[in-house]
């Protein structure tokens, strides 16, 4: 294979901007944080609640993005291509907002 001419020096450093520019992108793109989707619900002081995700896979990991009610226990106990179940084991009601991907 052969090698690429050399750029000179100002060129060189446009070239690394865009090599890096372009490399940024494709981490980006394969963040898996960029399909997922936001759901809110609310669940009583030790209750369960299903949300349909609809991903069409099972989701990769999940963020609470928002909470109000009190303390809360949220956590997963199970998931699967189109629903995710959050358990509640606080002894409050709350409202939540969950990031899934």
């Amino acid at each position: 294979m052969r090698d690429l001419p050399i750029p000179k020096q100002a060129k060189l450093e446009v070239h690394r901007l865009q090599e890096y520019a372009q490399y940024q992108r494709r981490q980006a793109q394969l963040a898996p944080v960029q399909g997922g989707v936001q759901l809110s619900g609310k669940v009583d002081a030790g209750g369960t609640v299903t949300l349909r995700h609809a991903l069409g896979h099972v989701p990769t990991g999940w963020i609470v993005t928002d909470i109000t009610g009190g303390f809360s226990a949220l956590y997963r106990s199970g998931w699967g291509a189109e629903v995710i179940t959050l358990v509640n084991a606080a002894p409050a009601n709350v409202a939540f907002s969950v990031y899934v991907y």
